[in-house]
């Protein structure tokens, strides 16, 4: 195309012309509503065998630390030519594309980020202009790692690290960015102002803690935008978080998250002798056209005889909304017994103040502490539109006020979320209830609840459909005056 050109003959370029066959596929998925796939689960992507577009470059061509683009490579020996001389920082140049057929690894203390005239980095909003880290087709094996690693102490900013996921996912480490942070470095580990999208893992970022042999320092993750516009919520094992979070010291704060199909934001356990003291706050998780199990929560992990202490682990000040046509089946946990059938339990996790604003959320439950002791929970005013997605009953008269308790730890392994005056189950243990006092306006809590373990997995309703009444895979013994599901 000769310039000048006009904006329409540029999307036309683009839409009729340069991708008109992947477009058609698009809009098909995306926009027949009530057409297979359901109407909820239209992840879209990119065929990862089309080239990606390589465009003029904006950065200084004589300084040798400034990468105008090649594999990923070629940007490791920039890299470890940094370190060893000394050069604490590397650049991409603006617009700038690095083709990733291996880990990229960022090494302690050494900066990499876009180059910008003034030095002021740039934020996630300019994306377009970030340099651009994408996965190459030939990066998809099942034993393939991350696309980049951080040790301690390393930054991470203004970058696009591109996952260019599509299904079937096949890579079981292939998350974009894998922080390890293993306590030598007096210096934070900083995940900030980047853009993150699709993930070929079950995560777009993920951090290790003591458990996993890190017993690590400081991470910050902040101010970033992630989108898992590619990755499906129904489909087994193809769901992604946006951030998890092992680390037992990691602040995730600014963020924000659009289309997470696992988790927006979960915090695990770092292990049973010490403490997690992750703090998320300020964060916004959108699920805008992917539907999601959780907002956020936080999670013991799947059983394995141990006790996992939350109690310095705070979600603050966090912000969820769903679109009509979308949903999240839990909007904040505490615990996971809500969605596996045998899972370890913690206690000491606080939920403070966290909101849909303005808006709304459509959840199959607004609020569920499910495996977790001694849970704070206060402030936390929730609009909620509940939708069933789950293949049980809904429970006649579901209270509007909630009020949770823990759960005892019997066999049948039971789900401790419950709504006042009783719980819906004899093996749900009254300890630790929250304060009364606390409101919790327009929300309806009900059981049965959803599972991740299959075969008994989620279906994707409208919300005008009626709840099958397949019974419920567990045998809980229901409580007097409660119908069986």
């Amino acid at each position: 195309m000769e310039p000048p050109v006009t904006w329409e003959q540029i999307v036309s370029y683009f839409l009729d012309d340069l991708y008109a066959e992947d477009v058609a596929i698009l809009a098909s998925e995306i926009c027949d509503i009530g057409v297979s796939p359901a109407y909820e689960d239209a992840p879209y992507y990119w065929d990862i065998s089309t080239s990606v577009l390589t465009i003029t470059t904006t950065g200084p061509i004589t300084n040798p630390c400034v990468f105008h683009g090649g594999t990923g490579t070629e940007l490791q020996v920039v890299l470890n030519l940094a370190q060893m001389n000394g050069v604490d920082t590397v650049y991409l140049a603006q617009k700038a594309v690095v083709s990733v057929t291996s880990t990229i690894r960022i090494p302690t203390g050494l900066t990499l980020t876009t180059w910008t005239s003034d030095a002021s980095p740039l934020t996630p909003v300019q994306y377009a202009r970030m340099g651009r880290l994408v996965r190459d087709p030939s990066f998809f094996d099942p034993y393939d790692g991350p696309m980049v690693q951080m040790d301690a102490g390393s930054t991470l900013c203004g970058v696009w690290v591109d996952g260019r996921y599509r299904f079937p996912r096949l890579s079981e480490w292939g998350m974009n960015v894998n922080i390890v942070d293993d306590g030598t470095s007096a210096l934070t580990t900083t995940l900030v102002n980047c853009r993150l999208s699709d993930s070929a893992n079950g995560t777009l970022v993920k951090t290790w803690g003591t458990i996993s042999g890190y017993p690590c320092g400081n991470v910050y993750i902040g101010h970033n935008l992630f989108t898992g516009y590619a990755n499906s919520h129904y489909e087994e094992g193809q769901w992604a978080d946006a951030i998890s979070i092992g680390c037992e010291h990691t602040t995730a704060e600014y963020n924000q998250i659009v289309d997470p199909t696992d988790v927006g934001i979960v915090v695990f356990r770092c292990g049973p002798t010490c403490t997690q003291e992750s703090q998320v706050r300020h964060n916004l998780v959108l699920h805008a056209g992917n539907s999601a199990w959780g907002s956020y929560g936080a999670d013991p992990y799947l059983a394995e005889g141990e006790w996992y202490d939350f109690s310095g682990t705070v979600f603050e000040q966090n912000l969820l909304w769903t679109s009509p046509t979308a949903h999240v089946d839990i909007s904040l946990y505490a615990g996971i017994h809500a969605l596996y059938k045998t899972a370890n339990p913690g206690w000491g996790v606080s939920f403070i103040s966290n909101t849909t604003g303005i808006l709304t959320a459509r959840a199959n439950t607004p609020i569920a502490v499910s495996g977790m002791l001694t849970v704070t929970m206060s402030g936390n005013d929730l609009e909620v539109e509940v939708v069933p997605t789950n293949r049980c009953c809904i429970p006649s008269n579901p209270t509007v006020t909630i009020i949770l308790a823990s759960v005892s730890y019997t066999d049948p392994w039971p789900l401790a979320s419950f709504a006042l005056p009783e719980p819906l189950y004899e093996d749900v243990l009254l300890e630790a209830c929250w304060s009364p006092h606390v409101s919790f306006p327009n929300l309806v809590m009900f059981l049965p609840l959803v599972f991740k373990n299959p075969p008994f997995s989620e279906q994707a309703l409208p919300p005008s459909a009626p709840v099958p009444e397949s019974g419920y895979p567990l045998p809980l013994r229901p409580a007097d005056g409660y119908p069986s599901p």
